[in-house]
C-alpha cells in the first residue's frame, strides 16, 4: 500500500518530471504548479511505495482534485483515501484525470457520477480549412469590463447554466477569471452588431501549453462558424506566442469533427467525477 506524502517546493522538479511522460493529460497539473507554485491554493501529494518510488500524484486546487499515475495498477484505495481526507466538505468540486485513473477511483465514490470526454491536441492550425467569421463580426480579447456580458452569455446556454445559475456563483467566477487573466490565460469574444455572441478561453496556462475551455455561442447565432473563428483566433495567438501545443475536451461528435478540421487530433480519454 502506498503512503501519501505532501510535496513542497523542493519536490517541484521531481513532480514535473513524473508527469512529463503525458503532457496533454497533465496540463492542469503543470499549469497550476507553474501559476501558483506548490503551496496554497495548490497542494500536491505523492503516493509513495515501500521502495521509495512514486505510485501516483494528486494535485488539489481549491475544491478540485487532479489525479495521475504512470502505473496501470496503481493503488486506487490510497488515492481515494487521500482525496477524502483532503476534501473539506462532502461536496467535491471535481476529481479528474485520465479515464483509466478516474474509472479506478469511481467505486470509492458512490455519491459521485463519472463522465468522460475526448482530449485533443493541436500543434499547428489548419488555417486553410477555417472559414472566416460572418461579415461585421469583431473578435477581440475580453477585459473585466466585459465580464457581466460574458457570464450572462455562458449562463444562458445549456452547457454552462448550472455553473452560473446565481449571483454568488457568477461573483466567484469573475474572481477566478481575473486570477486566470493575471496568470496569462486568455478570454476572447466575437461581437456581432455590438453584442457578445460567442466566446472561448484558455486555462491551465503554462510554459508549453494551455487548455481551450468555455467555448459557447448564443443560441440564435449558432451554425455561423462563430465559435470556430474565436477558437481559431485564440489558438493562433497562443501558438504565435510560443506554445508547443494546445488541448481541449469534447464529447460531441459534431464538435469533434470541427476541431479535427482545425487541426486537433485525439490523444486520450479524460474523465471527471462530480
Amino acid at each position: 500500500m502506498s503512503i501519501p506524502r505532501r510535496c513542497n517546493e523542493r519536490d517541484r522538479a521531481k513532480v514535473l518530471e513524473y508527469i512529463a511522460k503525458d503532457p496533454e493529460v497533465t496540463t492542469f497539473i503543470t499549469g497550476d504548479i507553474e501559476q501558483f507554485g506548490m503551496s496554497d491554493p495548490v497542494s500536491v501529494f505523492a503516493c509513495v511505495n515501500d521502495d521509495g518510488s512514486w505510485d501516483s500524484i494528486v494535485l488539489k486546487f481549491y475544491a478540485n482534485f487532479v489525479c495521475y499515475s504512470q502505473n496501470q495498477l496503481f493503488d486506487a484505495l490510497s488515492m481515494a483515501q487521500l482525496i477524502k481526507e483532503e476534501a473539506n466538505e462532502m461536496f467535491y468540486g471535481s476529481i479528474n484525470g485520465p479515464y483509466e485513473v478516474i474509472s479506478a477511483l469511481a467505486p470509492f465514490f458512490d455519491d459521485l457520477s463519472i463522465t468522460s470526454s475526448n482530449l485533443a491536441r493541436l500543434t499547428a492550425l489548419a488555417t486553410d480549412k477555417i472559414a472566416p467569421a460572418p461579415d461585421g463580426t469583431i473578435i477581440r480579447p475580453l477585459t473585466a469590463e466585459d465580464y457581466d456580458d460574458l457570464f450572462a452569455l455562458l449562463g444562458s446556454t445549456d452547457e454552462y447554466h448550472e455553473l452560473y445559475r446565481d449571483a454568488r456563483s457568477v461573483a466567484m467566477a469573475k474572481q477566478q477569471k481575473a486570477a486566470d487573466a493575471a496568470h496569462g490565460c486568455l478570454t476572447y469574444g466575437a461581437f456581432y452588431e455590438g453584442k457578445l455572441v460567442s466566446t472561448a478561453s484558455t486555462s491551465a496556462n503554462n510554459s508549453q501549453s494551455s487548455m481551450i475551455v468555455g467555448v459557447c455561442t448564443r443560441k440564435d447565432m449558432r451554425n455561423y462558424g462563430l465559435a470556430t473563428a474565436v477558437v481559431a483566433q485564440v489558438c493562433a495567438d497562443e501558438l504565435a506566442a510560443g506554445k508547443k501545443f494546445l488541448t481541449l475536451f469534447y464529447d460531441n461528435p459534431t464538435a469533434g469533427h470541427i476541431y479535427k478540421r482545425m487541426g486537433f487530433e485525439e490523444v486520450a480519454q479524460y474523465a471527471m467525477l462530480r
